[in-house]
């Protein structure tokens, strides 16, 4: 019943540098656009505990890599509240998200 924002807001507050947020399952498992505090990453509820115990063991890390827009592939996925307009400096030929 927390905001996501307030979570990573606290996690930032405890000296924390990044997080990983664990949708509940049944719950919003969409792709969101939250303005987290810290450098911030959804996972999908199945993968909670693969992750819960990697996480526990020595050595372990984690990272998130720069990313680079492509303009030659399929994207993975648009966000729910998105829409699907054509991009045109794309030639028309794609869809993006915005109107």
């Amino acid at each position: 019943v927390t905001a996501r924002v307030d979570k990573s807001a606290a996690v930032k507050a405890a000296g924390g540098i990044g997080m990983v947020l664990v949708n509940v399952p049944g719950g919003a498992d969409n792709i969101v656009a939250d303005t987290h505090a810290v450098p911030s990453v959804h996972l999908a509820a199945q993968y909670f505990a693969e992750v819960t115990a990697y996480a526990g063991t020595a050595g372990a890390t984690a990272s998130i890599p720069v990313s680079e827009i492509k303009f030659d592939g399929p994207a993975p996925a648009t966000a729910d509240f998105s829409s699907r307009g054509p991009l045109l400096a794309g030639g028309g030929s794609l869809l993006k998200p915005d109107l």
